[in-house]
């Protein structure tokens, strides 16, 4: 028999965020992957194969002789134009992934199961696509700047400001009121929420890292073989190992979000209530 249609708009619980994520993620798996896939799925795929290609250039010069008299050897080798184009293509990959979860999800608050198609995530990724690039790349250099100030406030920002995308899409919030409303409703939920995030983090980066073991296996033998003095250069296999898994992996981190949607909505009902503000606004009219 088929389940009953997910309600976001209610209180949750620490349990109940945490299987219903997985509820949800059972009932919408093939309709949200398939959006996944198609919308975020080639910028995912073009991050990892640049991830694989910077990660081959710096194998590639293992035992080159001017680790030891070029000073500036490490700092060369590491920050290249790979490594500022795999940033890039990080940053907008992350974006693409972040959207087509949360257009998804307001779509299915908004109309219901089954009442919209992928073409319509997809309006709604190019409707906020840029807003929410620019939004992501802010809250990146105020976190970085409040962990500048002895760590404490870039870790509390971080979980602070964990709504506000979500609230830019669905309340059609400035950058700044998105943020002041993300604090106020984390405001008195803040370990509750660091909780919740700290677990469904390690769940999603455990289930993908196991994708990622093969590149694990690969890179302990390239290391093995250089410290021999056996090392030949990375092969073709490599970059399509490193790649595969990092893309799978990548994926995994949909979860996040999708508990991140879950929890909105639960402290929302928990500090606004809107049903039963919605029910008092009608009986005044009447």
């Amino acid at each position: 028999m088929e389940k009953p249609i997910i309600i976001f708009k209610q209180e949750r619980d620490f349990n109940a965020l945490i299987s219903d994520t997985f509820e949800f993620i059972r009932q919408e798996f093939k309709p949200l992957i398939k959006s996944l896939l198609t919308y975020a799925g080639p910028f995912i795929l073009i991050t990892a194969f640049l991830g694989a290609m910077y990660q081959s250039s710096i194998y590639s010069n293992i035992g080159d002789p001017k680790q030891v008299s070029d000073p500036f050897w490490g700092f060369k080798e590491m920050y290249t134009t790979k490594y500022f184009l795999y940033l890039l293509s990080a940053a907008i990959s992350n974006v693409m992934l972040t959207l087509v979860v949360y257009s998804y999800i307001k779509l299915y608050v908004e109309r219901g199961k089954d009442n919209f198609s992928p073409e319509d995530v997809w309006r709604y990724v190019g409707h906020y696509f840029i807003p929410v690039f620019f939004i992501t790349i802010a809250i990146g250099f105020i976190i970085a700047f409040g962990i500048l100030l002895f760590i404490v406030p870039g870790i509390y920002l971080s979980i602070a400001l964990v709504f506000t995308i979500y609230i830019k899409m669905v309340e059609n919030l400035n950058f700044g009121d998105a943020m002041k409303r993300s604090m106020y409703l984390i405001k008195d939920n803040w370990w509750f929420t660091l909780g919740i995030m700290l677990i469904i983090y390690f769940i999603a980066s455990f289930s993908g890292s196991i994708f990622l073991l093969p590149q694990i296996i690969y890179t302990f033998f390239i290391g093995l073989s250089a410290a021999k003095g056996t090392f030949e250069g990375v092969s073709t296999l490599f970059l399509i190992v490193s790649a595969a898994g990092t893309f799978i992996a990548t994926l995994f981190y949909a979860i996040i979000y999708i508990t991140i949607t879950f929890h909105y909505y639960s402290l929302v009902e928990k500090k606004d209530n809107p049903e039963l503000l919605n029910e008092i606004n009608q009986i005044n009219e009447n």
